[in-house]
């Protein structure tokens, strides 16, 4: 019988890690000029809802032993009107994040795979108008 390889969570480092990760990429969003207005507005409590909600969203997405009790990326995103550029500068600051935490690069390339798979349910893309 062969073993199964280490998840994504384990080899990122665990939980202490992914929330490292999770604490410096939202900073990162909320300093950027282009992206920090998603976050105006929002209370304190509100905040730590979301990094929270982050953490144990990644975690388990992951494989972690951690239980997301939040709502579907689609769900939580809808009507936000974010863009296509806006997902790229995310993944941006995602890569920036995941370096300053000291993710090895085999690491990093799968968790930014992995959080580039969410675009389709973040991104709002234009609807045709119907003639």
């Amino acid at each position: 019988m062969g073993t199964a390889a280490p998840s994504l969570y384990i080899r990122l480092g665990g939980y202490d890690v992914i929330a490292a990760f999770v604490d410096a990429w939202l900073r990162l969003l909320v300093l950027d000029r282009h992206l920090g207005g998603y976050f105006k507005g929002m209370s304190t409590d509100t905040q730590r809802k979301v990094r929270q909600l982050t953490v144990d969203s990644i975690a388990a997405h992951a494989g972690g032993p951690v239980l997301y009790t939040g709502r579907s990326m689609k769900l939580a995103h809808e009507g936000l009107r974010i863009s296509e550029r806006d997902y790229d500068l995310l993944m941006q600051h995602a890569a920036t994040a995941l370096d300053k935490v000291g993710v090895p690069d085999p690491e990093k390339g799968e968790m930014l795979s992995f959080l580039a798979g969410f675009e389709i349910d973040c991104v709002e893309r234009e609807r045709p108008l119907r003639g």
